[in-house]
């Protein structure tokens, strides 16, 4: 495969963008419950809501998108709890047929350089205990747990509370002299 090129998504690509993160999501619909599935569904298609406060970035090769994150440079933006100061990573995706060329590690760190240059505190995300690649990827580039932030999606998704511990896993990766108390 060709080398992807990292970009700002254009206009015109937000129908492409929407059905690449249904794609890559379509492993994670089965194992959440069925509200949390279809709410998930919903708001990762929902690009217009989403370029009113964030930056979306896509993998493209030849033409072709592969990947995408959302970046929010304002924490307060994501809908979770998190302390001010900080930027959030959204909706990491690659294609499926596109895995195994490092694009996730390539659009993480471009959303890592794009909080060190806002001069953020912390770069935060949300994922979930059935995305173990995700999560080794964070890992691997110094993401840690932050508990304290983890969130409930049955009740994110207007379900009832799901009663057992959470399991939007809350990580961060610290870029400032002071944490922000994540």
């Amino acid at each position: 495969m060709e080398t992807a090129i990292i970009r700002r998504m254009r206009e015109n690509e937000a129908e492409q963008v929407a059905d690449l993160l249904v794609r890559a999501n379509e492993e994670h619909f089965t194992t959440f419950p069925p509200s949390v599935a279809s709410g998930y569904r919903t708001e990762i298609v929902d690009m217009a809501h989403r370029r009113l406060f964030a930056d979306v970035y896509v993998a493209d090769v030849a033409g072709r998108l592969v990947g995408s994150v959302t970046y929010l440079p304002d924490a307060a933006d994501d809908g979770h709890r998190w302390p001010p100061g900080g930027a959030v990573l959204r909706l990491l995706a690659v294609d499926p047929e596109a895995r195994g060329q490092r694009l996730g590690e390539r659009l993480t760190g471009l959303c890592i350089d794009r909080a060190r240059e806002d001069r953020a505190m912390f770069l935060g995300l949300h994922t979930a205990p059935m995305m173990a690649a995700a999560r080794r990827l964070y890992e691997r580039l110094g993401f840690v747990r932050a508990p304290s932030h983890d969130f409930d999606p049955l009740a994110h998704y207007g379900g009832a509370a799901g009663g057992e511990p959470s399991w939007g896993l809350a990580y961060v990766l610290r870029l400032g002299e002071h944490t922000g108390g994540t």
